[in-house]
């Protein structure tokens, strides 16, 4: 099975871009597994339609939205700890 397209907000982009570098190394590796398999180790939330998954020890969160029928992720919130 082909990798999910992942796509930006506008508001994650600028989340990603103020994380330093070595947190956003440990992200792109979180992502990565996302685009292989949106739902592993994910936690959906059912009022919401978002899924979120951890990264980074705990630490980090990424809220998406997941489109099985067209292979889509919709990135809407990257949020840190540290």
């Amino acid at each position: 099975m082909a990798d999910y397209l992942i796509t930006w907000v506008d508001y994650a982009v600028d989340q990603y871009l103020a994380l330093n570098s070595q947190v956003r190394s440990r992200l792109d590796k979180q992502l990565h597994q996302l685009a292989q398999d949106p739902t592993r180790d994910a936690s959906y939330d059912r009022g919401t339609d978002h899924w979120s998954v951890e990264f980074d020890g705990g630490q980090g969160l990424v809220v998406y939205i997941a489109n099985q029928q067209h292979q889509r992720i919709v990135i809407l919130r990257i949020l840190h700890l540290g």
